[in-house]
């Protein structure tokens, strides 16, 4: 059946309790097993199990393994949005909006009289998005409840189920686009699931020579262009990416965290409300245990991403209608957004050290006596200096999408495809990815060290602690042109890698459509 592919990658909208069956036989199965070979199915038992086993962070990690979704401005305000969609006043005429949008037939008449006609959400998915919308969204809103949904001893309210609600709509959403990038782009034989065929998966780069990627901006034959961009749009397509398919270790993959194991004891959490709601529904405890579990299982993460997937289903479904959504969305968790987050702040860092150096006397004259201690030094580190206008226009010149405003200029299809032959450069360029992540944290560690210690510059030492102390700070401040001379050249040096990597690539490329491969 290869029954959880087909679930987790939304092909079904609904399973037979058959199919059930034969998973509660194995997993019991499996337990009996386990207990006859001297093991228990104890919590702790089993952590231990996984940690000899050697398991990699990431999947066992559980929700302290995932950063927040509010980090970065473009997908904090996109949660924002998805917070006033699950938690406002007028949440069920959201619902009612949101469910209507997405099941909306946009209809394209033709010339020659053919008529185009396109919806997000299929047929065989809308009962399962109701439920998710009217049944498991109302669970979100947890102490903000509206005067009709207040449970009560008789008619207790649902526990919280973010994990639950995520794993639903994802599914929801992944087939869903299936069927549209399938139609955009003729391969309406990808439909279906296939036995002993690779899926077309919204998520799987690590597979992507195997099979198609929804959100790639290639099709497998690495020339065709997705078509699915134009429809959905690239602010959509580029926050799809971040929460699904992202490289940096601060992306969620929600997906990807949902089934192979980062979100387990979420969801078994959920499931043991959900039990504890049931008997509670049918008289047979109170409600002071389920709150007590609800509370308990209450991750800012969860309910972040939840708010993000509405966000993203709202943003979809708006462009799939015929009536899109203005959106300022860009690329948060690329391999390009983090190389340009990382050159920005170490510009600035390197500006803000400058700027102390001239405006500060006391950390000007910490550089001057270094000079005049070490001028051969000081002389030979100031040759390596890069001008920062001239790193900037260089910067430009790399990654052409960072001269872009993010409040003035909405991300483009052109954008997302000068990206993406970016992200392949950075690909290839992994010594220049990493020689940028660890300027740009060194960089904030020097600045914060200057910062916090050159009060330390001012005082009259009267002990020899406090002398020892003013000594080791005039140091570390005398050697801040020198440091930033160093910041400078490393850059310079990173950029310079990462420009020979892409004409390498560039070479690559004419080279196979000269042999025709």
């Amino acid at each position: 059946l290869n029954l959880r592919n087909l679930i987790s990658h939304g092909f079904l909208s609904t399973v037979e309790r058959r199919w059930f069956s034969l998973c509660v036989v194995l997993i019991q199965t499996l337990e009996l097993s386990f207990q006859r070979d001297g093991h228990t199915t104890q919590k702790s038992s089993v952590n231990e199990f996984d940690q000899g086993r050697g398991e990699c962070n990431s999947t066992r990690g559980g929700l302290h393994s995932l950063s927040s979704l509010t980090k970065y401005k473009p997908l904090a305000f996109q949660v924002k949005l998805g917070q006033d969609i699950l938690l406002g006043n007028e949440f069920q005429d959201r619902m009612r909006k949101l469910e209507i949008q997405s099941c909306r037939r946009q209809i394209n008449e033709f010339p020659s009289g053919v008529c185009e006609v396109k919806h997000l959400v299929p047929d065989s998915h809308r009962c399962f998005l109701k439920f998710v919308l009217f049944g498991l969204a109302p669970s979100l809103r947890g102490g903000t409840k509206s005067s009709d949904d207040t449970g009560t001893q008789e008619n207790p309210s649902l526990p919280l189920l973010p994990t639950i609600f995520i794993t639903a709509l994802s599914s929801i959403i992944e087939h869903s686009l299936r069927l549209l990038w399938c139609y955009e782009n003729q391969r309406h034989y990808h439909c279906i699931a296939r036995a002993s065929e690779y899926y077309v998966t919204l998520d799987g780069h690590g597979q992507r020579d195997r099979h198609d990627v929804m959100i790639s901006p290639f099709l497998i034959d690495g020339t065709s262009k997705n078509k699915l961009i134009s429809l959905i749009g690239a602010p959509a397509f580029a926050m799809l990416s971040d929460l699904f398919a992202s490289p940096s270790p601060d992306a969620p993959n929600i997906r990807s965290a949902v089934c192979h194991g980062t979100l387990d004891d979420a969801i078994v959490a959920e499931l043991e409300e959900l039990g504890q709601w049931a008997i509670v529904l049918n008289g047979g405890l109170n409600t002071t245990q389920t709150k007590q579990a609800q509370t308990d299982n209450n991750e800012p993460f969860l309910m972040d991403a939840s708010c993000a997937l509405i966000s993203c289903l709202d943003l979809i479904s708006s462009g799939v209608s015929g009536q899109p959504n203005m959106s300022r969305y860009e690329p948060v968790y690329s391999y390009t957004a983090m190389a340009k987050r990382d050159l920005g702040d170490i510009l600035s860092k390197i500006e803000e050290i400058d700027s102390l150096i001239s405006k500060n006397t006391h950390i000007l004259n910490c550089v001057e006596s270094m000079e005049e201690q070490q001028s051969k030094l000081c002389k030979d580190m100031g040759l390596l200096r890069v001008d920062t206008k001239a790193l900037t226009d260089m910067v430009y010149r790399v990654f052409p999408t960072m001269v872009k405003d993010p409040i003035d200029d909405i991300w483009t299809i052109e954008d997302v495809f000068v990206e993406h032959g970016s992200n392949i450069v950075l690909t290839n360029g992994i010594a220049a990815q990493k020689l940028l992540s660890d300027i740009s944290r060194e960089a904030k560690a020097y600045l914060t060290a200057i910062r916090d210690g050159m009060n330390t510059l001012t005082i009259t030492p009267t002990c020899t602690k406090d002398k020892r102390a003013v000594k080791s700070m005039t140091r570390f401040c005398g050697i801040s042109k020198m440091t930033v001379d160093f910041y400078s050249f490393s850059v310079y040096i990173a950029l310079l890698m990462i420009m020979v990597v892409h004409r390498d690539t560039l070479a690559v490329k004419s080279s196979s459509v000269v042999k025709g491969d």
